[in-house]
């Protein structure tokens, strides 16, 4: 099969999605298909580029080309709405490389949409967040999981985050545009059975009903370097840009583990470094605990980052993938005691590889990856007393702690990269050939 990838972002920038549409990518390069990735340009980046054995098309748009429209302009989010110069790029690029079915992940999705259109080409719509219905894409209202959107209360919400301007219009895209997306998706795919029924809820409520397929993300223990490929046709010169504005693609000639961890064993949590993923929650059960051994946090460090982080306390942000794998190795445990939905945190699964436990909140899809007390543990969201208990009980029986991981660990067989690939070959063959959704 011809596939094109589509997502917002893609390497040297890394993050969940990032990372998952690379492996998967990968994964079906393996498998013998012709696979394309357009993603959004980014200033510094050359147009096109060769990553790990995967084509990748950069694709410049009308507002990601204003710098000064992003907080950020070394991260350039694709709009709420079709960009038409992003749309455009996405139909010549179906016309050459005549792709038998687009997966689109995030926002640029629009734009696929609309450069589709009347191209016969099938569109799967991933869906790995909120951001199809929620304009703060995380489902959260006043610290709490909000009951779906409506119009004056994500207007208030949106405004409070971006701003009055900023928020009305994206949540008037957003919204605005859910029937049309919907009519132009032939299936969703979503990354839990929360997300699932999120998307069944807050997307499809108003547009003809499209099937709806769950399949979970790929662990990923390490990830191809953004060099070029052997042979390729294509280079990428993403080293050449601003370090400090993305993570480090890490490679098998990366360092030994970083010498910022603790030397002895530490309660380890992996995320954006932001309120929203129960970073107020965990220290408050770490310090509920008596001579807890040392807790890490290692993340991205956003404008919502707490700034009263515990001096004991070791921060790594910005690392590597290599190093968080690694630093799982010198982890009791893991916890991923996130107040919001979490749709299917990666994190989990790469602890679990590792034969490590994780600690979760009964939140999102975090319940499809931990079974409590077979390969892990959950608690209430956002409740710091059961929080500690459960870490007090892996601490206090380390048989215990062993058999969560050992299972956890032979869980993640399901999750590996050769059967999560056939898994969306089944359903592209479902939908490959089929006429595109029209309006």
């Amino acid at each position: 099969m011809r596939i094109l990838l589509a997502s917002d972002f893609f390497a040297p920038h890394v993050g969940g999605v990032e990372l998952q549409v690379q492996a998967l990518a990968e994964a079906l390069k393996t498998a013998g298909h012709d696979v394309v990735v357009a993603t959004v340009r980014q200033a510094g980046l050359p147009a096109r580029a060769t990553i790990g054995a995967v084509d990748v098309v950069r694709l410049p748009g009308l507002t990601t080309g204003v710098p000064w429209f992003f907080g950020n302009p070394a991260r350039r989010y694709h709009p709420p709405v079709p960009d038409p110069r992003i749309a455009l790029g996405i139909r010549r690029l179906a016309r050459s490389f005549r792709p038998d079915v687009v997966q689109s992940h995030g926002w640029i999705a629009h734009s696929c949409a609309l450069g589709l259109m009347r191209t016969g080409i099938p569109m799967m719509l991933s869906v790995r967040d909120y951001g199809y219905a929620c304009a703060t894409r995380n489902l959260l209202l006043d610290g709490q999981i909000c009951s779906g959107p409506e119009l004056i209360k994500c207007l208030r919400h949106a405004g409070k985050v971006y701003g009055p301007a900023k928020g009305a219009a994206a949540v008037t895209a957003v919204l605005g545009l859910r029937p049309w997306l919907a009519r132009r998706t032939a299936v969703i795919h979503a990354v839990s059975s929360y997300v699932a029924s999120i998307a069944t809820r807050d997307i499809l409520q108003s547009a003809a009903r499209r099937p709806v397929v769950v399949i979970p993300d790929i662990v990923i223990e390490k990830i191809a370097s953004a060099t070029p490929a052997a042979g390729g046709a294509m280079t990428d010169r993403a080293s050449r840009s601003d370090p400090s504005s993305v993570m480090p693609v890490a490679t098998g000639s990366a360092p030994a583990s970083d010498p910022r961890l603790p030397a002895s064993p530490y309660i380890l949590f992996v995320g954006a470094l932001q309120p929203h993923k129960g970073l107020g929650p965990l220290i408050a059960a770490h310090r509920l605990l008596v001579d807890p051994p040392p807790l890490v946090l290692i993340g991205t460090r956003w404008p919502d980052t707490p700034t009263d982080i515990p001096a004991d306390v070791t921060v790594l942000s910005d690392v590597g993938h290599r190093t968080v794998m690694e630093a799982w190795d010198g982890a009791v445990f893991g916890v991923a005691p996130s107040i919001w939905p979490d749709p299917l945190p990666g994190v989990i699964r790469e602890a679990m590889v590792r034969g490590k436990p994780v600690i979760g909140s009964r939140a999102g899809g975090i319940s499809d990856i931990i079974e409590d007390g077979v390969n892990g543990i959950l608690v209430p969201p956002g409740d710091v007393v059961e929080l500690a208990a459960a870490m007090r009980r892996l601490l206090d029986d380390p048989e215990l702690c062993r058999r969560l991981g050992e299972r956890g660990r032979a869980d993640t067989l399901a999750y590996q990269a050769a059967p999560i690939a056939a898994r969306f070959l089944e359903a592209y063959a479902a939908i490959a050939g089929e006429r595109a959704v029209q309006p």
